[in-house]
């Protein structure tokens, strides 16, 4: 089962899980609206974030991330 697959997938809880980037493939699921991936290591959040338009709630608190992509803003 790949992440990607998941395309009725509304929430998304991957915390504390030493997770150093974000899958791209979770920018390809349309229906989520809950992402939470707080206290992980991620550094980099990617551009195609900006496909998540159901998304309601972003959790990336207690990370490593050093930018915040300006298409995040779109959300």
């Amino acid at each position: 089962l790949k992440i990607g697959n998941l395309l009725n997938l509304k929430i998304l809880e991957l915390y504390s899980n030493q997770i150093k980037s974000i899958p791209i493939e979770i920018c390809n699921l349309l229906n989520l609206e809950i992402l939470d991936l707080i206290f992980n290591q991620i550094i980099t959040i990617p551009v195609e974030i900006n496909k998540l338009l159901n998304l309601k709630e972003l959790y990336l608190s207690h990370n490593q991330i050093i930018s915040i992509p300006y298409e995040i803003g779109q959300l």
